[in-house]
């Protein structure tokens, strides 16, 4: 027989105590146990009142004489339980429980769905979850659903799971013969850390995508060494722009020196003066441009020449 801790069940002995020589009415029954106090019997109604508050195996010892003083004696066997228990399922269809969980990653809230697969029917489902750490010892989080769900493991105030995080279920209920059930193990599970998307694109059919993805990284290397050669440039004119200004024009007057004639030539910013318009540069002499001279030289200082070339 099985009873629930603390439940009060009734059994009338009368009906299944019998005397085969003489009436049931002069049978003497007694009714026994271990326990003071567990058994009462009513010789008068015939009923046996049972009630344990430990749990474990009980014996009843129910014995019946008659009144020529011949008797016999029944035990009964009674298991007493607290809660009858919810076994999980093995991952192979064995047990009662089958859990749905999303994958407890680092920095998730998994949702949580359960599954009764038990040959009997449950209610006054209490789903009781918790979250703990591994590393620091203490559970940070816990709470409980009335139901099988779908429901969420919210963590470390919603920012998810954290590193040594662990989870764990518990399950009572009551079944379809009014016996408290439960898990007698909880249900745990470890977070882990997401996986690495590996993932390889699949090629496309499309020539072109091939030709724009193969085109890609060369057109972004090709737009970084132009912005390079650009500020190489630019940096190149800013020198030679400020050096301009800063110096000045020399010429040799041995370079610059024509049938045994020097021609000095004085420092000069190029900005003084900007060169004649065409056709405004000095007649070159017959023998055309000295030696060593060039046309820039010869619109700027031709004239000077020419004129101590006549002086001579």
């Amino acid at each position: 027989m099985l009873i629930q801790l603390g439940e009060r069940i009734t059994i009338n002995v009368l009906d299944i105590v019998s005397d085969i020589d003489d009436p049931d009415e002069e049978i003497w029954i007694t009714v026994t146990t271990y326990v003071p106090g567990a058994v009462l019997y009513n010789p008068i109604s015939g009923m046996v009142t049972m009630s344990w508050d430990e749990a474990g195996e009980e014996i009843v010892t129910i014995t019946a004489e008659d009144r020529h003083g011949q008797a016999s004696a029944e035990m009964l066997i009674v298991q007493v339980v607290d809660a009858l228990p919810l076994e999980w399922d093995d991952g192979s269809g064995n047990g009662d429980i089958v859990v749905n969980m999303e994958p407890a990653y680092f920095g998730a809230n998994p949702a949580v769905t359960l599954e009764s697969i038990a040959d009997f029917e449950l209610s006054d489902i209490k789903v009781i979850w918790t979250v703990c750490n591994t590393i620091t010892g203490i559970c940070s989080d816990f709470g409980n659903s009335y139901n099988f769900g779908p429901f969420i493991i919210l963590s470390n105030g919603g920012d998810g799971l954290a590193v040594g995080d662990y989870l764990t279920l518990e399950v009572t209920a009551v079944d379809s013969n009014g016996f408290d059930r439960a898990t007698e193990e909880q249900y745990k599970v470890y977070a882990t850390e997401p996986p690495i998307d590996t993932e390889v694109e699949a090629p496309s059919d499309d020539p072109t995508d091939d030709k724009n993805g193969a085109l890609t990284p060369m057109t972004m290397g090709m737009m970084t060494i132009g912005v390079l050669l650009s500020l190489a440039l630019v940096m190149v004119l800013a020198i030679t722009i400020r050096r301009q200004k800063e110096g000045s024009v020399e010429y040799d007057n041995a370079d610059q020196d024509y049938h045994g004639y020097a021609v000095t030539v004085e420092d000069s910013p190029l900005t003084e003066a900007p060169p004649p318009p065409p056709g405004m540069a000095p007649p070159l002499p017959p023998e055309g441009l000295p030696a060593g001279w060039t046309m820039e030289q010869w619109i700027h200082y031709g004239a000077e020449y020419l004129q101590r070339r006549e002086e001579v």
